[in-house]
C-alpha cells in the first residue's frame, strides 16, 4: 500500500501536465516540423466515426504516413482507432524497420496498376486503403485506379475529406493476424 500510494504521488506532475496538455487546443501555431494542434472537418470527423463503427476492431486501416507527415503520421490509430500496417514515429528507435515499412506503403500508394497496388496491400495485411486530401496531392491517379476496380477495392465511404476501400481477399490472407 505505501509503495503504491509513493508511486501515485511521484506520478502526480505528470499527471498534472498531462491533464493540462489535453485542453490546449488554442496553439495553431506550427511547431518544429509538425502542427500543435490538429483541427479535423466535419468531413473528416464523420469518415473516421464510420471507420470506428464499420470495421473490425483489428483490421489494418492504412494512410500513407509520407504523404500525412510528422503531425499526421498516426491519423488512423489516434482518431479512427484502428491499427495500421505501418507508419513512422518519430520517437522510435530504432529507426530503420519504420522507414521500411514505410516505404513500402509509399510503393503501394505508387503503385502503376491497382493490380499492383492489391497485391502490396494483401502483402502487408492491409485491410482497408484510405485516401484523403494528402494521399490525393500527393497521388492523384491513385483514387481513380481504384475506383475502377472495385472488385480489388471495394468503396467502404466516400466524403469530400476520405475514401475507404476494403481490399478484396484481406481477411482470407494467410500468416495475417486478424
Amino acid at each position: 500500500m505505501l509503495i503504491a500510494a509513493a508511486a501515485a504521488v511521484a506520478a502526480l506532475p505528470t499527471v498534472i501536465v498531462d491533464l493540462y496538455n489535453s485542453q490546449d487546443v488554442d496553439n495553431r501555431a506550427q511547431g518544429p516540423g509538425f502542427r500543435w494542434t490538429v483541427i479535423l472537418s466535419p468531413d473528416e470527423v464523420k469518415a473516421l466515426e464510420w471507420i470506428r463503427q464499420s470495421t473490425s476492431k483489428d483490421a489494418r486501416v492504412q494512410v500513407d504516413a509520407d504523404a500525412r507527415g510528422r503531425d499526421t503520421w498516426a491519423y488512423m490509430p489516434a482518431f479512427a482507432e484502428r491499427r495500421m500496417a505501418g507508419g513512422l514515429p518519430i520517437g522510435m528507435i530504432p529507426l530503420a524497420k519504420y522507414e521500411k515499412v514505410t516505404a513500402e506503403i509509399k510503393q503501394l500508394y505508387q503503385s502503376p496498376s491497382a493490380d499492383d497496388a492489391h497485391g502490396r496491400a494483401l502483402n502487408m495485411c492491409v485491410d482497408y486503403v484510405v485516401v484523403g486530401g494528402p494521399e490525393r496531392a500527393m497521388y492523384p491517379k491513385l483514387q481513380p485506379m481504384l475506383d475502377a476496380r472495385p472488385d480489388l477495392f471495394a468503396p467502404g465511404f466516400r466524403n469530400s475529406a476520405l475514401s475507404v476501400y476494403a481490399v478484396s481477399g484481406s481477411w482470407n490472407r494467410e500468416g495475417c493476424p486478424h
